[in-house]
């Protein structure tokens, strides 16, 4: 039997050597095929373009004063960008005198046959100081070429080598590989040219060729667009095309050494594989009077890899009655290890879905087909009671129970994947709340049903509550500072007038009686006049029109010799006289005009400190009220009609301080908006936090703007500020609890949460619009109870 199997398995073998010598040669015989037509279709390829230029150099042969538009339109009907694709640029290099070159550049900037504007920033560059110069006059296309424009050759020893060689021989010729001064990229390129002479000119000597020279037509190539256009594509990922250029294809008289190999192309740079079986190949091809070196070097795989499936198609066969018997007995072996490896597999699992921590249930057609331990101690039943019971005995009542099921059901059905809290009931019929994770086994096979994950979140969501009223508790905090503060300043107010109301009222107490003694009747009655005018309702004045009253009566009283004309101006703008009366130029004329004076000045405190009070009074009356509104709250949680106009306000009103420095506040309410059945409390608490984030967010400085009005069968509310807006990618996550865009300390990240829960136990949505540097706009709607 040993020596069956080994006379099979060498003559497998020897099988198998034969057919992979054969494999050797014929893809030794495919690669020597690949690269000879390879270097043919570069050569056809350059070639195809060499033609392109001779038709350029007859076209100037037979007009030698081709116009920039004429060059343009014969190269737009030679179609060379389809006909010989690979090249960067066309142009046309002039041989220009050094005493030529500023009636040229002239010429060129004023060239208006192919552009409308000409070429105003034409110059020969760059500048250097020489008898001749090769100028790229023409260059097509103009766009992506533009820095080669006037470009002087003769500056650059690379190319002007390359002008003079085909200059001397009247044949195009190439230049070494450089970088082009187009291309900021740095990739390599080179440019063919040849030479173009004056029409009718003897060209049988060098020196008739050098003197008869006119110019040159130019192909500019990127050496990579080039190649791989040239290069069949199905070649390339099988075969490495490295070519480098090792100068001048004749040694030229005088010229230096040959110089070491300059690459110019590489098919597969970063590939440092060695050629698969060794293939590789080396020839050469003169391009433009330089000499090409072409090295083949076949890349491992594909094309030139051994077809393997053949061998083993043969070496199989023989090793497979070799192989069957150990095969036999290591599947033998390898099930018994898998049989072992998966009942502890099992076990584990086993033990971790009977020891998890949390409930985990299999169910399918809504009824329970396996749980956990875990599932059975957080409800209070035994396992073996939940399993094959309904879900339904999880939850209060058969409303709760379909509301539940058709969430979860329909979104694992579309998502594949479910997270919802619910509210089940234990088996003494007490609540748990907790977080449920559902999906289907799998999802191409419902009807194996779905399995599910829950924990209590009762610990959980108090500790939220608590943290929401501790939130809650620190916006009303920062709503009573905004309160005192409020309140403080009429109350400051006060203080300050009535001090000034005692003093003016003692003043008139103890000199009315003296100044009633000293004047006449006819005087007394003026005096009077005077001060009942003084309690009549006037529109107040700006500071600005009282400067200008004062200035104006001030300059009639003194036109009419009135001493203290300034004073007593002053005394008559706050007593509310417009005009200089002759009832008042009498009065204070008369010689106890200085008591007069005096007295008027007092009743005009007293009347101006009255006001002032009365301001105040109404200031401090109206916060009260506001915060009167604002603290309102109904212990039953019932909703109350609610003008969400006098809501706004109210929480406004108790913000006014902030509105005060820098802030402008704009209210755009639309007036026939009916109440809105709410609970006013917590829409309180939802204006308090976006007013206050609004005003952060803006550091107290910028616009604020109050919408609201009514978009079909709800009510919209816009909070829109001037600030620094919220990037994208985080509209979602700035309503999540304790996320937060503000510095440590100044932010739990809830009171975006808050507001959100606020909005959806009112049924309503909230969304955020905004851009980084933009500002920010909440808009929350609220919609109205069904008629």
């Amino acid at each position: 039997m040993l020596l069956a199997f080994a006379a099979v398995l060498a003559l497998t073998l020897l099988a198998c050597a034969l057919v992979a010598r054969e494999q050797q040669r014929q893809v030794d015989a495919r690669f020597a095929s690949d690269t000879r037509r390879l270097l043919t279709q570069v050569d056809t390829r350059l070639q195809s373009h060499f033609a392109a230029l001779r038709s350029i150099s007859g076209l100037f042969a037979a007009q030698p004063e081709l116009s920039r538009l004429q060059f343009h339109q014969f190269l737009e009907r030679l179609r060379l960008r389809e006909s010989t694709p690979g090249f960067q640029a066309v142009q046309y290099v002039r041989v220009l005198p050094e005493a030529e070159r500023v009636a040229f550049v002239a010429s060129v900037r004023g060239d208006r046959t192919l552009e409308a504007g000409g070429y105003p920033q034409f110059d020969v560059h760059p500048v250097q100081a020489q008898a001749l110069h090769y100028v790229i006059e023409y260059n097509e296309p103009m766009r992506g070429n533009e820095r080669a424009f006037g470009l002087d050759l003769a500056a650059a020893p690379a190319h002007l080598q390359a002008l003079e060689l085909g200059r001397d021989s009247g044949m195009p010729v190439a230049t070494a590989p450089l970088t082009l001064v187009q291309d900021e990229a740095g990739r390599t390129g080179f440019v063919v040219r040849i030479p173009i002479y004056r029409r009718g000119a003897p060209l049988d000597e060098l020196a008739q060729r050098r003197a008869a020279l006119q110019g040159f037509a130019a192909l500019v190539y990127r050496a990579g667009d080039l190649m791989r256009g040239a290069i069949d594509a199905q070649l390339l990922p099988a075969l490495r095309v490295r070519i480098s250029d090792i100068g001048y294809a004749e040694p030229r008289p005088g010229g230096a050494a040959a110089a070491a190999p300059m690459p110019l192309f590489d098919s597969a740079p970063d590939t440092a594989a060695a050629p698969a079986a060794g293939l590789t190949r080396r020839d050469t091809l003169v391009v433009g009077q330089r000499l090409w070196a072409f090295e083949f070097s076949a890349l491992p795989g594909g094309r030139y890899a051994p077809e393997h499936a053949r061998l083993l198609a043969i070496l199989l066969p023989g090793l497979l009655m070799a192989l069957l018997c150990a095969g036999l007995v290591a599947a033998w072996a390898s099930r018994r290890a898998l049989a072992l490896q998966l009942a502890s597999t099992l076990a584990e699992q086993k033990a971790i879905f009977d020891n998890a921590a949390v409930g985990i249930e299999f169910v399918r057609d809504r009824r329970i087909q396996a749980c956990n331990s875990g599932l059975a101690e957080m409800l209070g039943y035994r396992a073996e009671e939940l399993v094959g019971a309904s879900t339904r005995v999880l939850f209060a009542s058969d409303q709760a129970f379909e509301a539940a099921g058709k969430a979860a059901y329909a979104a694992i059905a579309a998502e594949q994947h479910w997270i919802g809290d619910v509210e089940w009931v234990r088996k003494d019929g007490s609540p748990i709340q907790c977080r449920l994770h559902g999906r289907h086994i799998d999802p191409q096979h419902l009807e194996l049903g779905s399995v599910w994950v829950c924990y209590d979140i009762s610990a959980l969501q108090a500790a939220q509550a608590q943290l929401i009223q501790h939130e809650k508790l620190a916006s009303l905090g920062q709503l009573v500072a905004n309160v005192a503060h409020e309140i403080n300043t009429p109350i400051a107010a006060i203080k300050s007038s009535s001090l000034n109301l005692g003093d003016a009222l003692a003043l008139c107490l103890s000199e009315l009686p003296r100044l009633f003694q000293l004047l006449e009747p006819p005087v007394q009655a003026r005096f009077i006049e005077l001060t009942r005018r003084a309690s009549l309702p006037a529109s107040p004045l700006s500071t600005r029109e009282e400067r200008q009253r004062m200035r104006e009566l001030g300059e009639a009283l003194e036109q009419a010799g009135v001493s203290e004309a300034r004073r007593a101006a002053g005394v008559l703008v706050q007593l509310g006289e417009t005009g200089l009366r002759p009832e008042l130029l009498a009065l204070l004329q008369h010689p106890q005009q200085a008591l007069i004076l005096q007295l008027a000045e007092a009743v005009a405190t007293l009347l101006r400190s009255a006001g002032n009070i009365n301001a105040a009074v109404d200031r401090v009356a109206k916060i009260v009220l506001a915060l009167k509104r604002f603290s309102r709250s109904d212990p039953q949680g019932q909703p109350t009609a609610t003008d969400l106009r006098e809501s706004l306000d109210t929480v406004l009103t108790l913000y006014q301080n902030q509105f005060k420095q820098g802030v402008e506040l704009v209210r755009d309410y639309q007036g026939d908006l009916p109440p809105l059945p709410c609970l006013p409390d917590e829409l309180h608490q939802v204006w308090t936090n976006l007013i206050h984030n609004a005003l952060q967010a803006m550091n107290y400085r910028g616009v604020l703007r109050i919408s609201l009005r009514r978009q079909g069968d709800a009510a919209l509310v816009s909070v829109a500020d001037t600030g620094s807006g919220i990037p994208a990618q985080l509209h979602a996550q700035i309503f999540e609890p304790f996320f937060t865009t503000k510095p440590v300390g100044e932010g739990s990240g809830l009171g975006l949460d808050i507001v959100k829960r606020i909005v959806a136990r009112h049924g309503g949505q909230i969304e955020v619009h905004s851009e980084p540097g933009q500002g920010a706009r909440f808009e929350v709607r609220l919609p109205y109870p069904a008629a």
